[in-house]
């Protein structure tokens, strides 16, 4: 399989973008939604809002590309097959810095193929 990593690249940076955009958007119009997942770690609906958003916009534009998401409940990523063309993405690293209203936070979204991290992008 052969990719454009600067299309990838540029398609990571604008979903990246555009989840980070609707987040604030959200927790300046509304209270943000606060709930706990098994292991007793935060997530709120700016976490489930953000990764919506970009496995939308994966689905959209890459069929059949696999995604690991922090919120898709996968607990094994060791044990998780990197096997052809994967999206990484951590739809909201410091949940807990957005959730108390902190502007640490950030969005990473990444393309591997093979296991190979080939392109990505972050924003925070």
């Amino acid at each position: 399989m052969k990719f454009d990593l600067r299309e990838l690249a540029l398609f990571a940076e604008q979903t990246v973008t555009k989840a980070v955009d609707r987040i604030s958007d959200l927790r300046s119009r509304e209270k943000i939604e606060v709930n706990y997942k098994d292991a007793g770690e935060l997530v709120t609906s700016a976490d489930l809002l953000s990764e919506k958003i970009i496995q939308e916009a994966i689905n959209g534009s890459f069929q059949g590309h696999r995604i690991l998401s922090e919120e898709d409940g996968v607990h094994n990523w060791d044990k998780f097959n990197f096997d052809g063309p994967v999206w990484v993405v951590d739809p909201l690293d410091g949940t807990v810095n957005f959730a108390r209203n902190l502007p640490h936070y950030g969005i990473s979204l990444a393309f591997a193929l093979d296991g190979v991290v080939l392109a990505g992008a972050g924003e925070a």
